[in-house]
Formats: structure tokens, sequence, C-alpha cells
């Protein structure tokens, strides 16, 4: 298993192209990180160190596919990012925390369809982007991931449209006892 590395989780040719941009943004700031895209038919591109090809699912892929990750220390991106600068050294907030992802202030009203979710963790509480997860290999965020995963799964047949993956996340850091820490926005 690689030490640290950058997950892409990326269905259909949309995406894929997506991630193609980010991707190639890390590596010409971060040429030494290694690559994973994790995507639903064979493709290929220079900018993907490894490429697993897993059935797309129903709703947030990243949900499902974010815990096949190679490496012990993972920052992973969606598709519609860009790197413009060197991030190496964001790995090492994992020297102390678990777990990091940026807050959000403000959910769409849509994500409260979603109320049984919502309503387990405290109001004041914070909402975190599903886009950019610092996250390494240990029990704990193991344990998180498959709690956020539980959750997700429950809540597909609960609503009527796209199941959001933000309020599920929230929930399953709230109840983990992994080290949590923010990122900056």
């Amino acid at each position: 298993m690689e030490d640290k590395g950058v997950l892409y989780i990326a269905m259909g040719e949309r995406y894929f192209e997506e991630a193609k941009v980010s991707a190639n943004s890390l590596k010409e700031h971060n040429p030494e990180l290694q690559t994973c895209l994790i995507t639903d038919e064979e493709r290929e591109a220079d900018c993907f160190d490894q490429v697993k090809v897993r059935e797309a699912k129903e709703g947030s892929d990243k949900v499902y596919y974010i815990r096949e990750s190679p490496f012990e220390r993972t920052l992973y991106l969606d598709s519609d990012t860009y790197i413009g600068d060197d991030i190496t050294e964001i790995f090492d907030i994992l020297d102390r925390f678990d777990v990091a992802a940026t807050e959000t202030r403000f959910p769409r009203e849509e994500m409260y369809q979603q109320d049984r979710v919502v309503d387990a963790v405290p109001k004041w509480y914070p909402f975190f982007q599903g886009g950019i997860i610092l996250f390494k290999q240990s029990q704990k965020t193991q344990e998180m991931l498959d709690k956020w995963l539980e959750d997700y799964d429950e809540i597909i047949g609960e609503v009527d449209e796209f199941p959001y993956d933000m309020p599920t996340l929230r929930k399953a850091i709230f109840e983990s006892d992994v080290r949590f820490s923010p990122l900056p926005k």
C-alpha cells in the first residue's frame, strides 16, 4: 500500500474528463503524489497511476468506493477540483487527526428532506463538504466510512430525488470516534 495519494471516483465520460483536468493540475504541482481513479469502465490517462473499474451506483459513488483507496493516507477529490499549488503538506494533518473535511455553512434546503439523518445530530453541528476529504487508514476511519455508507444506503429509498451525501457524512463524523479536523475553505 502506498503511503499517500489522491483518490478520484468518476463514473461516466463527463466526470472522467473532469477528473483528468483535476489530476493533471495535481500532477503539474505535485508530480510525486500517486493517483488512483475508480471509474465504471476501462479508461486510461497518464495522470492516473492506478485505475480500478467498479459498477456505477445509484446516488453518490464516492460513498460506496472511498473505502477502496489504495493509500495509507488519502486525499479524496471530487472530479471538478483544480489544484494550483503544492499540496503535499496537507497530509501532515494526518499525523494528528484521522479525518479532515471542509465545513459548509449553508446546506441546500432539499437536504433537509432527509430529516431522520439531520435530526440525529445537534442542530449546531456543522455540515461538511464531501468533495475534499482527507483520511488515513485506521479501524476508526473504516468504522466511520462504514457508518456513512450504512446511513446513505438507508436514505436512498426514503427521498424522491438525488440523495445528498452531506447529511450522512455529517452524522457519521459526529457519531464516530475519529479525531476530526476541519480544513480551511
